[in-house]
């Protein structure tokens, strides 16, 4: 059993990309990306089996900041579009092979 953590700060790049959505009124129609900071972090637990073989269970956190994208028709007083932080909360098992 080898029980193992980690993390990392970096960018995250966020992309929109429609064509001709309508939503109560308001159109939106094109493409920007943005890239903004984000950061992880992750903890789990390997279990060998034998010399060659292991699996494990890992549980990973990540947050970005909010982005912005600039669209080229947005049919409202703003061309923006934006969107608050995102954070995902993942589990995850996996089996590994080496030779």
């Amino acid at each position: 059993m080898s029980p193992y953590v980690g993390g990392g700060v970096g960018g995250s790049t966020t992309i929109l990309d429609s064509d001709h959505i309508t939503i109560n009124d308001i159109h939106l129609s094109g493409s920007d990306g943005e890239v903004v900071f984000a950061w992880q972090a992750f903890a789990g637990i390997r279990f060998a089996i034998g010399q060659h073989m292991g699996i494990s269970i890992e549980y990973r956190y990540f947050e970005s900041d909010p982005a912005t994208w600039h669209a080229d028709s947005f049919g409202t007083a703003s061309d923006r579009a934006s969107f608050g932080k995102i954070q995902t909360h993942s589990v995850s098992a996996a089996f590994d092979w080496s030779f």
